[in-house]
């Protein structure tokens, strides 16, 4: 367990991590790590991409998500008040997708335009020209994937690589924010079990 020293803040940040970057992708399309993290936002049984939207921002809160070669981690930040209430969306968001087809053929459109405009980033070009040279492997490509790869996404793809690494140990979850060491595992742990740290 890992204890930082307590600083006095009005906001709360959730972080839910996984073991589940582009490397993780053998047997799988390439890139598919990095849509999956797209298609999480798109609804649950409970919520759907616009409720998702809609009670985050009543919340006050930000969300967003990043994917590398090692990871992937989803994040909200919220004022104090409403820590509990953003644990639960994220959990839910996070853990409980359906991934429905219709926001997955949208989304694909958008994943497609995200990839072309990395050809007009210098830094982006740089370093996919950097790991194409010292890497091997998924490592060695880019996380994005490509068009052709983007294009063969479909929805059992997205729910068998869900089913494989968004499994609860192989998550980690962090939480910042001013509540106490006690209450603190008290909310994560009524929401993911108690810790093996």
């Amino acid at each position: 367990q890992h204890v930082f020293k307590k600083v006095s803040s009005k906001i709360s940040s959730i972080i839910i991590g996984f073991d589940a970057g582009a490397r993780a992708e053998e047997g799988f399309p390439l890139g598919i790590a990095h849509f999956l993290e797209h298609a999480c936002f798109k609804g649950t049984n409970a919520r759907t991409y616009l409720d998702i939207n809609r009670e985050i921002a009543f919340l006050g809160g930000n969300v967003n998500a990043f994917t590398s070669s090692e990871m992937v981690a989803y994040y909200l930040s919220v004022p104090f008040e409403n820590t509990e209430k953003a644990i639960e969306i994220l959990k839910d968001m996070v853990f409980n997708s359906v991934f429905p087809n219709e926001e997955i053929i949208k989304e694909k459109e958008v994943v497609k335009e995200e990839e072309l405009s990395t050809k007009d980033s210098v830094d982006d070009y740089v370093w996919n020209e950097f790991i194409k040279s010292f890497y091997s492997g998924r490592t060695s490509m880019p996380v994005i994937g490509t068009q052709e790869s983007i294009d063969t996404f479909d929805r059992n793809s997205l729910v068998e690589f869900h089913k494989k690494f968004y499994v609860d140990d192989n998550a980690i979850v962090s939480l910042c924010s001013n509540h106490s060491i006690t209450a603190g595992k008290v909310l994560l742990n009524k929401y993911f079990g108690k810790t093996n740290k």
